[in-house]
């Protein structure tokens, strides 16, 4: 038996793929899920990945040279094992070293049916086209965990979406699955009013109460937002009943415990989840009560977190589809995956660290540490979630391992604050050393943090700061477009602080050293 959405073919058009979508069984694939034995669905992305390979081989102009470039026969990459020792591509190495028509079948760039946008390593938008095949296994994913973690199906629903529109992917790729789904038969009703908080708020107070239930997606600072100035839009969050789809970036159990608390918000393991996903391959995994279960255990029991992710951090859980996204784990601790895609991607980097747990290897640490099968099962009963344990394996997040700090899930690189420095004014200033990371104040909201080092007999002032950071941020509006498009929406004088340090006087600031632009908390 195989297990596929939806077989892929160049040949096929919308009202295939549509035709498919329809008479898909969501409840019998879920089935499917809980009774399959895990090493089915690990065996099932072996074998797809193996076969993409093989297609990528013959009909992918850049990858064929690619393989020839790196002395790879491809003839003997026969098993897993050999499909291991194919080298590793990132957007550095292959993607810009091509022409994009060239990283799709046959060069065909008339196949590419809609195109969103990322930024790389230096802060440029690479293009990365989407055919059917992965906005049709979007919809899949969706219809999979909105029926069966928030009941779309019973519940007439009203879903918010909060992620930037536009040529970015989040938004537009949630829009345009949650729509098909409206289109198959369910109670929902989406709305798109982007990152733009006082239209949000305005349409919770207005259409909300309409509707059994609302779903708001969207970052989780800027969700976090919403509902502390809730309050100030005279809305009761406890009449309303809502809840979460978070994205971009992670977050801490507390910070969940927070929203479920403002909110009323009653099951911590179903009313909320978290999608792990890029422009690269849509998304990657995503949260499952029973990830919610551990995550939530581990954040108690550091010998438990030690044991499944040898580190002291808690890092974000997943659970993904290795038929659709096939994860390895470098010896650095870098993710890498294989996906069909957009553009197909094998043993592809976007360089996140973290690592993978087979469901079986999962099931075993939980039950040395107290944690049996009976008792997840009891566990999962009392949030009605107990039909829901799927037998697919784990991916943990500890974030991205190249230079970026992020707010509100918009990237922000050293090259944005760099640019800011080399002011006219503030070269003669700023040493050009500075240091950034993301933080939250008391009241667990996000900022970004600067700390930028001044030249000799330069003195740190209250006046020297400010004009400082209003540089940085005019920068920022004209260098990073997705930062822009944020400061549209959000005060940026709110969001962004600065502390500036006398020369040499800082840690981070030393002489003869390479300089850390970025701090991972």
């Amino acid at each position: 038996m195989s297990v596929s959405f939806s077989a892929f073919n160049p040949k096929k058009n919308f009202k295939d793929y549509y035709k498919e979508f329809s008479n898909w069984n969501v409840s019998a694939f879920s089935k499917l899920l809980t009774e399959k034995k895990a090493y089915f669905f690990e065996k099932e992305g072996k074998r797809k990945s193996l076969k993409l390979f093989k297609e990528a081989n013959q009909n992918i102009t850049a990858y064929k040279n690619f393989l020839k470039k790196n002395k790879i026969n491809p003839k003997r990459i026969k098993t897993i094992d050999d499909f291991k020792l194919l080298p590793i591509i990132n957007k550095k190495n292959y993607l810009r070293k091509y022409p994009l028509s060239s990283l799709y079948y046959k060069n065909k760039f008339s196949d590419f049916k809609l195109i969103s946008a990322s930024s790389g390593s230096t802060g440029n938008p690479f293009f990365w086209p989407r055919g059917f095949n992965l906005e049709f296994e979007t919809t899949y994913l969706h219809e999979l965990f909105l029926k069966n973690f928030f009941e779309i199906n019973k519940l007439p629903t009203l879903l918010i979406i909060g992620y930037s529109m536009g040529i970015y992917v989040a938004g537009v790729f949630t829009l345009n699955a949650c729509l098909r789904l409206s289109q198959k038969g369910y109670p929902l009703t989406v709305i798109s009013p982007g990152i733009n908080k006082n239209e949000i708020l305005r349409i919770i107070k207005e259409i909300s109460p309409k509707y059994s239930q609302t779903i708001l997606a969207g970052y989780p600072p800027f969700i976090k937002d919403i509902i502390v100035d809730g309050k100030n839009y005279g809305i009761n969050w406890k009449k309303l009943k809502i809840k979460f789809i978070f994205g971009a970036e992670g977050f801490s159990e507390n910070w969940r415990n927070y929203i479920f608390e403002k909110t009323g918000s009653k099951n911590i393991l179903k009313d909320s989840m978290s999608t792990y996903g890029s422009a690269d391959a849509a998304i990657l995994g995503h949260e499952t009560p029973f990830s919610i279960l551990i995550r939530r255990l581990s954040s108690k029991n550091k010998k438990l977190n030690q044991a499944l992710f040898n580190d002291f951090r808690l890092p974000s859980l997943h659970q993904y589809y290795p038929f659709l996204k096939y994860f390895e784990k470098t010896e650095k601790g870098d993710l890498i995956f294989t996906a069909r895609g957009g553009l197909p991607l094998l043993r592809y980097s976007i360089g996140d660290q973290g690592g993978i747990i087979a469901f079986d290897q999962m099931m075993k640490i939980l039950n040395q540490y107290g944690y049996s099968l009976a008792w997840i099962k009891k566990e999962l009963k009392k949030y009605n979630a107990d039909h829901l344990l799927w037998k697919i394996p784990f991916v943990y997040l500890f974030g991205r391992s190249d230079l970026t700090a992020t707010l509100y899930g918009v990237k922000i690189y050293p090259e944005n604050i760099k640019s800011a420095l080399e002011d006219k004014i503030l070269k003669n200033i700023c040493s050009a050393k500075f240091v950034m990371s993301t933080k939250y104040n008391k009241n667990q909201n996000q900022y970004l943090f600067i700390d930028i080092e001044l030249l000799k007999n330069v003195k740190p002032s209250q006046s020297l700061s400010k004009k400082i950071k209003a540089t940085v941020i005019k920068d920022l509006k004209t260098t990073n477009l997705e930062c822009n498009r944020l400061f549209e929406a959000i005060n940026p004088g709110a969001i962004i602080r600065i502390k500036l340090s006398a020369y040499g006087k800082s840690k981070y600031f030393l002489a003869g050293i390479k300089q850390k632009w970025v701090i991972k908390n």
